[in-house]
């Protein structure tokens, strides 16, 4: 872990599910030639926390399953996603696709975005935390 994060030129890009994300971003890439190159050298960059999750962690209350909303809990009680709006990635799907129906009104599509930003903001947190998390334990077991 130390190793990855030590890459003082072009740092990773920390995400759960690394087949998923690359994909989005290659889709982009296509969407947006002028973009393409950025997005590629990103792609580059992503590093999957989820592999290293489920080989080096497991707490009872995941009960058998390795999702992010599942481990989160477990290393930070404080932060869940039982209580959002969207609160995992079928309903972020659901919620942009709602966002881009027509009959969808202004009042519900701030709704939708709002809470697909609240659902980002703690997936990022989480990759902070997680990261944070391993650096301590790996420490920890020195």
């Amino acid at each position: 872990m130390r190793d990855i994060l030590n890459n003082t030129e072009a740092g990773p890009i920390l995400v759960y599910n690394q087949e998923d994300e690359c994909t989005q971003m290659r889709e982009l890439a296509r969407a947006f030639p002028d973009l393409a190159p950025a997005l590629h050298a990103a792609i580059d960059r992503v590093v999957d926390l989820g592999p290293i999750t489920c080989v080096n962690y497991y707490h009872p209350d995941m009960r058998g399953s390795c999702s992010l909303n599942a481990v989160l809990p477990t290393i930070d009680p404080k932060f869940s996603y039982d209580e959002m709006a969207v609160a995992d990635s079928v309903m972020a799907q659901e919620a942009f696709f709602e966002m881009m129906q027509t009959e969808t009104t202004p009042r519900r599509h701030e709704q939708l975005r709002q809470a697909l930003l609240d659902y980002c903001a703690l997936n990022t947190f989480a990759m902070v935390r997680l990261t944070q998390f391993f650096m301590e334990h790996q420490h920890a077991s020195r």
